[in-house]
């Protein structure tokens, strides 16, 4: 396969058959492993935004600069997620900032707490659910700003939708070994398996493991 996971086989054949009494060869003459390129799915990965410019400083003693992102473009058949911060603020840059004006009590910022997650935008296969909080009492004086997210997605309801269930790989039953192709002096029997079901949309691949022995 190009991509995702698929199976890689190596053969091997008797180079001396055993003669004279000698040991007969015994072993597997096919062996299959598995092997996994980069991911591939039906749609694409979720895309944040790019971030936007950061806003003016909101107080020149001890402000805060916000900025945001959106989620571009959702998540399709198997992609990647969104996850993370959608709204941040930060403590000013000292450059914006004049530390000799501050006049007031300090008193550092302090974040609410976090809302509940919002319900999920899917009911299944993968989708977003945001929560939010805000700033309970902005610092005074020389108090220390707020720093961290306003607002932050997570994924939910994972689970594939109906139809869309992963498939594991599944190998087929060994056949019965073939007859001893000699009456005296050691031979070599064998016997195959094959491959019963593929591995699809995600599934587990076959362990590795042997075809024929």
């Amino acid at each position: 396969v190009t991509c995702g996971l698929g199976l890689s086989v190596r053969l091997r054949e008797v180079a001396t058959e055993a003669a004279h009494g000698g040991r007969p060869c015994q072993g597997y003459f096919k062996e299959v492993r598995n092997c996994s390129n980069a991911h591939c799915h039906d749609g694409h990965d979720c895309e944040w935004s790019t971030w936007e410019s950061w806003s003016t400083c909101s107080d020149k003693c001890s402000g805060h600069q916000e900025r945001s992102r959106i989620i571009a473009a959702g998540a399709q058949k198997f992609g990647q997620l969104c996850e993370g911060a959608a709204r941040e603020m930060r403590p000013c840059l000292m450059a914006e900032t004049n530390k000799s004006a501050c006049s007031d009590v300090p008193a550092d910022c302090r974040f609410g707490r976090w809302s509940e997650f919002s319900a999920c935008s899917k009911t299944c296969g993968g989708g977003q659910r945001t929560a939010t909080r805000g700033v309970e009492q902005h610092a005074r004086g020389l108090g220390k700003p707020c720093d961290g997210p306003l607002k932050t997605i997570a994924p939910c309801h994972t689970e594939p939708c109906l139809g869309d269930e992963p498939v594991d790989c599944e190998w087929d039953d060994w056949s019965a070994f073939s007859e001893c192709p000699v009456t005296c002096d050691g031979g070599e029997m064998k016997r195959y398996r094959r491959i019963k079901t593929e591995a699809a949309r995600g599934g587990e691949p076959c362990n590795v493991s042997h075809t024929t022995e």
